[in-house]
């Protein structure tokens, strides 16, 4: 059955948490949001995922970050952590250096990474000949980082009987990219064997971070082929810069594939960054996925600094897509949408959409709200309303979709978006937004020529 574990992302989506994780398997938390708030991040763990709970969780140990990485801007390989760091006033002095929850978080992961601690650096592959450190600081990290927070913080005693225990235990995980991919894919199943083999009666998850051209890497294959021969529980996949909309027929075929040999090797398989797809995909093998309140169906391992806050688009549930909205409102006459009762019956029957079209179909444009956030600022931004509308609809249509795809079979999760592609590529405005659904429909259907 279809698993989904929504990532907490910030202490700013505690709402949308409170209200909606009921309705999906659990969450994903970071390691470095857990260092940075541990009071605020085990209370919510303990209302939300606590003994009486249905909804588990997995803590993120966030080791790629002290890893090398590749500067989106000039592609270099760069080993100074830059990424994770600021600058910070210490002694009257502006020194550049690690961010709080990130220098926490190194300090607490063990021996394994002092000298990132230290010296603000990454370690080089090298360096992890003896991974037994590495390894044991990480895991130990997942199991016990709760209870050490709790002996600091007096007002944190009051969980101390109810504190729940994560699903699985993540091994350690780097960006495996082009430049370091032979000794890192070695790194990798040699440190998910280390800590499947001595944590045996834990479920241990190997995590395999690599840059999208790998999946095609002979190297990568060898990797899963060594991976699914341990004693892991299974593994999570983390592809940078894999766009399921985007993606072409043969990498799409190439991630089904993949699913489907950990899935016959008997082991468990999620995608930490999926859409709609990866839920289609698990009933080719794969067990499940993880993403965002409203973003992270994709997420680059390096993240470009400097954008402003991203706008959070409307998801079109017949086409499984974000899609703005003056673009769905052109549509209407197209699709034949004359009336509230003709949104609800052919787009969206949530209870947001529900209530804002309340009004009249006019009040969809409230999903798109634009305002100036300053006097000084050069564009419009969407407002706060806006985007939490937007985010409540996604969860609950996602919901849904969580539901159909655990309840019916692949054939007729097929016909849902073959019918989608012939009633909304009446639209003109649409067609160009559509190519994904044939795609889509060609991988699942294995017709690729």
């Amino acid at each position: 059955m279809a698993q989904l574990y929504l990532r907490y992302g910030s202490h700013a989506e505690k709402e949308y948490y409170l209200k909606a994780l009921s309705l999906f398997d659990g969450m994903m938390v970071g390691a470095n949001l857990l260092e940075a708030t541990p009071a605020a991040t085990i209370s919510l763990l303990v209302q939300l995922c606590g003994k009486k709970s249905k909804c588990s969780f997995f803590i993120d140990p966030m080791t790629y970050a002290f890893g090398e990485y590749i500067d989106p801007a000039s592609k270099d390989i760069r080993k100074d952590l830059d990424w994770i760091k600021s600058d910070q006033k210490i002694r009257g002095q502006t020194v550049r250096q690690l961010k709080r929850s990130y220098r926490k978080l190194a300090e607490s992961l063990g021996t394994g990474f002092t000298s990132v601690y230290n010296n603000g650096a990454s370690k080089a592959v090298d360096q992890f000949k003896d991974i037994s450190s590495l390894c044991n600081g990480v895991i130990e990290y997942q199991k016990n980082r709760f209870n050490e927070l709790i002996g600091k913080d007096d007002e944190l005693n009051q969980f101390i009987d109810s504190l729940p225990k994560p699903k699985g235990l993540l091994s350690p995980y780097f960006f495996i990219h082009e430049g370091n991919k032979k000794s890192l894919f070695e790194l990798t199943c040699q440190m998910a064997q280390y800590c499947a083999d001595s944590n045996l009666n834990d479920e241990v998850y190997s995590v395999l971070c690599i840059d999208k051209p790998l999946l095609n890497d002979p190297l990568f294959d060898a990797c899963i082929e060594k991976l699914v021969t341990l004693k892991i529980k299974g593994l999570w996949l983390w592809i940078s810069r894999f766009q399921e909309e985007n993606e072409q027929e043969q990498l799409l075929e190439k991630y089904l594939s993949v699913a489907n040999k950990a899935s016959k090797s008997g082991k468990q398989i999620f995608n930490m960054h999926g859409g709609y797809f990866s839920l289609l995909a698990t009933h080719k093998g794969l067990t499940g996925m993880s993403h965002g309140v409203g973003y992270g169906e994709q997420k680059d391992v390096m993240p470009v600094v400097g954008k402003g806050i991203p706008t959070v688009r409307y998801y079109l549930p017949p086409v499984y897509k974000r899609i703005g909205i003056p673009e769905i409102q052109r549509s209407f006459s197209a699709i034949e949408v004359k009336s509230v009762e003709d949104f609800i019956s052919k787009i969206c029957d949530c209870a947001i959409c529900r209530g804002i079209l309340k009004k009249d179909l006019d009040a969809f444009k409230e999903f798109g709200e634009m305002y100036r956030s300053s006097e000084d600022a050069k564009r419009q931004a969407q407002t706060p309303a806006a985007a939490k509308k937007c985010r409540y609809h996604f969860l609950l249509t996602r919901a849904k979709e969580l539901k159909r795809v655990r309840e019916v079979k692949l054939d007729t999760l097929i016909e849902d978006i073959d019918n989608a592609y012939a009633s909304w590529s009446r639209s003109q405005v649409m067609k160009g937004s559509l190519e994904h659904i044939e795609r889509w429909k060609k991988v699942l259907s294995g017709k690729i020529e």
